[in-house]
């Protein structure tokens, strides 16, 4: 079985490739180039073609996919001159023994499809691949070609100390299938499940190129060749134990260059549990944990960017600005992200997740109080993140998030849940979607969402609490309200500050709730004068104004 690339980015990067030293040749079938090429080693050719294959338009089409697997396979095998219409069909499209070319032309006109299928692969999503398949017109023999602009040296390739580098890339993990006991059919069924339903979750997120479940062949190369073989940063792996009458996973993510471990994780179920049901709420934790805003991954790109000079990843250190200034709510970081993200819009034109974080922090310049031009701004980007590609959940979330500013609670509503849909498992928008749903009178479905993304990822901010603040206070439970309020920790939002100096207020402590307040004066001076139009860019509801405005009365500070 050859592994399987999830391109989660929609965006190319370069791939460390050369031959492997006991390489099966392949002969170069391109003629008329000037420079000899190495042989081709055809395990890199398989993975070429899985690449190709996971790609959103060959996963539509089977079809297409079976084609361009038995033509190369057949190439491989010695057999390019037996590759007609008649074994095509036969042979890859099932059809029956006394298929007739003549009067069926599907062969033809599936040839026609993968061209042009493969064509479009490399303008989009491969045109960093490190071979370029092609199906010349006239007949149904692949050809295997170099990607010129994709290939280093192969010293460079070769050197496992030698750090990876790419001007626009993201990180890459590579995802081996989980071990369990060989001679338990079932177990092992359940395990291979698991390591499908896990890429196809990773894949969920735009910041990650996700390689796997990978052969089982090939874990037998130590953590760092396999790194190497794949351009791997992280190795992500996991073992499925039955211990008495409970059944644990077992998970593990290393670090690519040295091997180390990151990070480890064991979840547990009784085994009269439905397994199933179990191992998809793992894989749901395991994929918000590791590749969220919030997440492990981000976290350990943050300390090594801190250590080192320049980025290794443009593109990506753009966005782990944006993670950095949500987790630390400095508003210099947000300064730099900003930037960051403009730089990385510059080198990556088309990649939508740039645009739509770029968007959200113009909308959040505008929602911490800035003038409405942010609002406009971030609009357009998002609008433009979205046709680039209508699947980016973050264009989405931040489209329903501008009507919210604009008080359509119906269109928001509906835009919100069709966000989260788009990755159910992504806890940001969860717990953000969560908050604002319950703003809106959504109280229930508010809560089950914030719920669902403190499971996901036990990292997460204090802010996440919000809506449980904003109900104890509704329900006067102050004493549990300004314990909550105390955790939201975003110093640079004037919400901050307030949420604990109107508590403090209804609870009579006038000082604290004074020095709080001064807090707030220093984060947003016009706050008396513009006091319900920025509190209602927050909570969109006049009653929930209202009750926080009250606090602060009680505290003694006048609007």
């Amino acid at each position: 079985m050859s592994p399987v690339l999830y391109d989660s980015t929609h965006m190319t990067s370069s791939r460390d490739f050369a031959p492997a030293e006991n390489a099966t040749p392949v002969a170069d079938a391109v003629t008329g180039l000037e420079d000899a090429h190495p042989a081709f080693d055809a395990e890199a050719i398989r993975d070429q073609v899985a690449r190709i294959l996971a790609s959103p338009e060959f996963v539509k089409s089977h079809q297409l996919g079976r084609f361009l697997e038995f033509v190369v396979e057949e190439t491989l095998a010695g057999r390019g001159d037996q590759i007609k219409q008649y074994t095509v069909a036969v042979k890859a499209f099932g059809r029956p023994a006394h298929f007739d070319p003549r009067a069926d032309p599907i062969v033809r006109i599936e040839a026609r499809r993968l061209r042009r299928s493969l064509n479009r692969y490399y303008q989009q999503y491969g045109a960093a691949d490190p071979i370029i398949i092609d199906i010349p017109t006239g007949a149904y023999v692949p050809r295997f070609r170099w990607n010129e602009r994709a290939r280093i040296s192969d010293d460079a390739a070769s050197s496992l100390d030698e750090p990876r580098h790419s001007s626009a890339a993201v990180p890459t993990l590579v995802l081996s299938p989980f071990e369990t006991l060989l001679n338990d059919e079932a177990q092992r069924f359940f395990a291979d499940s698991l390591g499908e339903d896990l890429a196809i979750a990773l894949h969920r997120f735009h910041h990650l190129h996700v390689i796997g479940p990978i052969p089982r062949a090939a874990e037998e190369v130590g953590p760092r060749t396999m790194a190497r073989r794949y351009g791997a940063d992280f190795l992500l792996a996991g073992r499925v134990i039955q211990s008495g009458d409970k059944m644990k996973i077992a998970v593990r993510l290393l670090n690519g260059d040295t091997g180390k471990l990151i990070w480890s994780e064991t979840y547990s179920s009784q085994i009269s549990d439905d397994p199933f049901e179990f191992g998809e709420e793992v894989v749901h934790r395991i994929a918000a944990t590791l590749v969220d805003v919030y997440g492990v991954i981000p976290r350990t790109f943050l300390r090594r960017m801190a250590h080192e000079q320049g980025a290794t990843y443009q593109v990506y250190s753009a966005i782990l600005q944006y993670s950095r200034y949500l987790l630390s709510g400095v508003s210099q970081t947000g300064d730099e992200a900003v930037q960051a993200l403009k730089e990385a819009a510059a080198i990556a034109p088309h990649n939508a997740m740039i645009k739509a974080l770029l968007a959200d922090l113009y909308i959040m310049k505008y929602q911490y109080g800035g003038d409405k031009i942010w609002l406009q701004q971030g609009e357009a980007l998002a609008q433009e993140a979205l046709r680039l590609d209508p699947k980016c959940q973050m264009a989405h979330f931040v489209i329903a998030f501008i009507s919210y500013l604009h008080g359509k609670r119906e269109t928001f509503i509906r835009q919100m849940r069709e966000a989260v849909r788009h990755n159910p498992h992504n806890s940001l928008v969860l717990a953000t979607a969560g908050v604002h749903l319950g703003a809106v009178g959504e109280w229930e479905e508010g809560f089950a969402l914030t719920r669902r993304a403190m499971k996901l990822n036990p990292n997460f901010p204090g802010w996440f609490h919000t809506l449980d603040f904003l109900d104890a206070y509704r329900h006067e439970r102050f004493e549990e309200a300004l314990i909550l309020a105390q955790k939201f920790n975003f110093p640079t939002f004037f919400f901050d500050p307030l949420i604990r100096a109107a508590t403090l207020g209804q609870l009579g402590r006038k000082e604290e709730a004074l020095q709080a307040w001064r807090e707030l004066l220093a984060l947003q001076p016009d706050f008396p004068t513009r006091s319900r139009d920025l509190l209602t860019r927050v909570l969109f509801s006049d009653e929930l104004v209202d009750m926080l405005l009250e606090g602060l009365k009680k505290a003694g500070l006048e609007m």
